[in-house]
């Protein structure tokens, strides 16, 4: 790919067109030229490949060759966004793209750069005024995605331009992403906006749900400590403590019992937590909920 782009480089410079130095092209139609002498053609499939290649020369060439940059619904911002091409994401903003353009599901290009974890497109982009609430046709935003795959910073970016901490997407809120994934640092700073705590994504599990489950107990603390619910039951019954209770966890347990709750809630099927941590093995937990009173 390296070799294809010093190529295009080359031949730039060689025909004129100076466009790494900030010259332009004559006309569209030396544009154009110059993409055929590449073997090139001037067409959207192929302007969207030299975008996901990195290929600025040659992006450069189908801007002055008259090409628009929002074909396909925004694709090219959305693409360059993505993959973290933060000079063909510069280019195409300085010739109008849109930065709120939307594709067939809803995703903008702030929403794939935070998903890529490209900090630096993320702040450019909302320099430019990129909408920080669109929400994705699963109802995911770009704080659910950054915040589902750890970007720390970029969840900081997208919280002070004022993201919705309680929008729902396909799997939860961004806390309770952040909380599954074991993010304790953005758990922490979600947890200093007006987030709330007890949201049930569609399975019925909450963000102590899956703490628990995961056993992260540093999340569990943070959590408790902002009055997360421990009685809540997901979907088929399971509450924290049978979660944590399942997976051995003892920080989890231990932190969970702390909180008055009733230690021999059944699941759908009919099991408790000390049920599941005596199937699993797990002797210490199974010794914490005894000595908690639980029996069966």
């Amino acid at each position: 790919m390296k070799t294809n782009i010093r190529f295009t480089a080359l031949f730039l410079l060689s025909a004129g067109f100076l466009f790494m130095s900030g010259g332009c092209s004559k006309s569209p139609e030396d544009a154009r030229e110059a993409l055929g002498a590449m073997n090139i053609q001037y067409t959207e499939e192929a302007f969207l490949d030299r975008v996901e290649n990195n290929d600025l020369p040659a992006v450069e060439l189908f801007i002055t060759a008259g090409m628009n940059p929002e074909v396909r619904d925004g694709s090219p911002l959305q693409k360059a966004a993505g993959h973290g091409h933060i000079e063909i994401v510069r280019l195409l903003l300085d010739h109008s793209a849109d930065v709120n353009a939307k594709a067939t599901t809803n995703r903008t290009a702030l929403m794939a750069a935070s998903r890529g974890g490209h900090t630096e497109i993320v702040r450019l982009l909302l320099d430019q005024n990129a909408d920080v609430n669109v929400e994705e046709s699963t109802g995911d935003t770009a704080l659910i995605y950054a915040s589902r795959e750890g970007y720390e910073a970029i969840v900081r970016l997208l919280v002070e331009k004022g993201a919705d901490v309680n929008a729902k997407g396909l799997r939860g809120t961004a806390l309770k992403m952040a909380s599954s994934e074991g993010h304790t640092e953005i758990v922490r700073l979600l947890l200093e906006s007006a987030v709330a705590v007890n949201v049930r994504n569609d399975a019925g599990n909450t963000a102590l749900i899956d703490a628990s489950s995961g056993g992260n107990a540093e999340i569990v603390r943070l959590l408790l400590d902002r009055g997360a619910d421990v009685s809540i039951k997901n979907n088929v019954g399971n509450t924290p403590l049978i979660d944590g209770s399942r997976g051995g966890h003892v920080g989890v347990v231990r932190l969970l019992l702390n909180h008055d709750q009733d230690v021999e809630i059944k699941n759908n099927a009919g099991d408790t937590a000390l049920m599941d941590a005596s199937r699993g093995g797990h002797v210490k937990v199974v010794e914490l909920l005894k000595a908690a009173g639980a029996t069966e």
